[in-house]
């Protein structure tokens, strides 16, 4: 009886442990990713649209100019008024990632959810941002043409 529960103990023990060392990565890239997007909201709220651009994935760059992204995140009223961003939900899907959860701002608090790519370099993986929804709507343009 005893060597039952020891091994049943012991299974349990692995069966953990196995669950840790799966779930310590994905805490690590959601603990970024988060990172990521409120850095993002924080550049547009302090008007860094530079870096929030540079933040954007490659191709999007390569589709919608820099004058069209600040023109169009310039008049996004939620994101102007940022004061933080609280991320519910992670999901993970090969190298695309989507955070949702709450921006809060002056205006008060909205549903929010960023979309990323990740594109891997010499210095490791970077994620970028390819879209931002906001209570609803995209307030990034996604076209040459905003």
């Amino acid at each position: 009886m005893t060597r039952e529960i020891f091994l049943a103990l012991l299974a349990a023990l692995l069966v953990a442990g196995v669950f840790l060392l799966l779930s310590i990565p994905s805490s690590r890239r959601t603990a970024h990713l988060n990172q990521t997007a409120t850095q993002w909201f924080e550049n547009i709220a302090e008007r860094r649209y530079e870096d929030a651009y540079s933040q954007m994935a490659p191709a999007y760059r390569s589709a919608v100019g820099y004058e069209t992204f600040r023109a169009t995140v310039s008049k996004t009223i939620y994101v102007r008024e940022f004061r933080f961003f609280q991320n519910n939900s992670s999901h993970f899907q090969d190298d695309r990632a989507e955070v949702s959860g709450q921006i809060g701002s002056q205006s008060g608090e909205f549903e929010s959810v960023v979309h990323f790519v990740r594109t891997k370099g010499d210095g490791g993986d970077v994620w970028f941002v390819t879209a931002v929804i906001v209570a609803g709507a995209t307030i990034i343009p996604m076209t040459a043409d905003g």
